[in-house]
């Protein structure tokens, strides 16, 4: 009788087949949810699909770097009360993180109210150098629709320092 140790093994193998597909979906899932806080989800979406174009270790390379600050942030922030610093801050950091995303830049970092970007990485982009430019023109425009809102709002004006590197 060979029923039985052959459906043992076959129970086994698709028993073993789902579980692996179960935990490589999570596992790909939890990469995608941490990645897509920093990287556009296209970008995100194109590495799960090819990892190999994700090399660990770092590899020299052309990159555009962008910098802004808001000017006098700190005597902004010693005016208000924490609540509404949060909330201004957070306002503008989810429109400005956007508009990176938007022109297909990966986050670095925030440092209190100052960004770091960059284009050209993890994929290659042939216009990263215009990318950066043009998030930075459309943030400048962003940061005057806000005056004109916040003006009324009572909230403060603010001006953005950018700064942007290839190398």
């Amino acid at each position: 009788d060979m029923t039985a140790p052959f459906l043992a093994v076959v129970a086994s193998y698709v028993g073993s087949s789902i579980y692996n597909y179960v935990s490589e979906r999570r596992q790909r899932l939890m990469i995608k949810n941490m990645f897509t806080q920093y990287v556009n989800p296209s970008v995100v979406d194109e590495l799960l699909e090819d990892p190999d174009k994700l090399r660990l270790g770092g590899e020299r390379k052309e990159l555009t770097v962008f910098f802004s600050d808001i000017e006098q942030f700190t005597s902004i922030s010693e005016k208000m009360p924490p609540e509404d610093l949060v909330s201004v801050l957070n306002e503008y950091l989810n429109v400005m993180t956007s508009l990176i995303f938007a022109n297909n830049g990966t986050l670095d970092k925030y440092e209190g109210d100052a960004i770091m970007a960059f284009w050209g990485a993890p994929l290659p982009q042939a216009d990263h150098a215009f990318l950066a430019c043009r998030t930075a023109v459309r943030m400048q425009e962003s940061i005057d629709g806000f005056t004109r809102l916040w003006t009324g709002e009572g909230k403060p004006v603010l001006r953005t320092r950018i700064g942007i590197n290839t190398a």
